[in-house]
């Protein structure tokens, strides 16, 4: 916040060390949609296109090439700026939660445009790497890798897909906890305990999620699970709140506990808890008995 070298230097340091700690990623993320969220949109893309040369240069000189630290770079930087400057302008967790969604989704239907088949796509990219994990003996309950290929090529993208949407919006909350930090503190807990996603997009995730259950295919699971997993960030609002309210916030260190070690039970059934809270309202009904 105090110049924009420092943020460039900032947010390029952190870039550069998630080569080897791959989560601090999200601390550079973070950093540059808080340039976003404080500063602006443009503030923002003018540090972000600084960075990105600056990547490009470093890859150049140490690898040869520098289109790998710059893709790097547009994957943590660019989705965190347009989430920062949504939040900036709609001052609206719930609806920074639904253009982190509505992104990632539209990103990983694009591959069904560009690959005609993305699953044998995947499975071909990962065949040399499989060949030598099956000498290990690792992949025998999948089978040889000519097997393994086309489920780990179907169960990766999804995995990916989801992981980059809650890392988005990891760093966006983040990013609007430090800017609460340094101008109005105790601004994000208001904030989060109230967000929502919207009835609308409950009733558009009933069938999605029905027809996966269904088997409908590929896309249509990754769909689901991607929607699920929004509705696993305000199931968490919920709970926060909740907790809150009954004082209690000890118990959070449990439920960050089983996130840890027991991550896609968690998700499903704080992802369920969200969608319940659609209809339920459960934080209102719970601060009605309060009163």
């Amino acid at each position: 916040m105090h110049d924009r070298s420092r943020a460039i230097l900032v947010i390029l340091a952190l870039a550069l060390l998630a080569m080897m700690l791959p989560p601090v990623g999200i601390l550079s993320s973070a950093g540059i949609a808080l340039v976003a969220l404080r500063q602006g949109l443009r503030e923002a893309m003018l540090v972000a296109v600084i960075g990105l040369l600056a990547l490009f240069a470093f890859g150049f000189l140490l690898f040869g090439s520098g289109s790998g630290l710059l893709l790097a770079g547009v994957i943590l930087w660019i989705p965190a700026v347009m989430l920062g400057a949504t939040l900036s302008w709609s001052r609206s967790l719930g609806l920074t939660v639904q253009m982190a969604l509505a992104l990632v989704a539209t990103l990983f239907a694009l591959q069904y445009v560009l690959w005609a088949d993305p699953v044998r796509y995947w499975a071909d990219l990962l065949e040399p790497f499989l060949v030598e994990l099956n000498q290990t003996g690792a992949l025998d309950a999948l089978g040889p890798p000519s097997e393994a290929g086309p489920v780990i090529g179907t169960l990766l993208p999804v995995l990916l897909a989801v992981g980059f949407f809650l890392q988005l919006v990891i760093a966006i909350v983040l990013a609007r906890w430090w800017q609460a930090a340094l101008y109005n503190p105790g601004g994000l807990r208001g904030e989060f305990h109230a967000l929502r996603l919207g009835r609308m997009l409950g009733l558009l995730s009933l069938p999605l999620i029905a027809a996966s259950l269904l088997g409908a295919g590929v896309l249509v699971s990754a769909l689901s699970l991607l929607v699920v997993s929004a509705f696993a960030i305000q199931g968490l609002a919920v709970v926060h709140a909740l907790l809150y309210r009954m004082e209690a916030t000890k118990w959070l260190i449990g439920v960050y506990l089983l996130l840890i070690f027991a991550g896609p039970y968690m998700l499903l059934l704080l992802g369920f808890t969200g969608l319940a809270d659609v209809w339920l309202d459960i934080r209102q009904r719970q601060s009605n008995k309060d009163v």
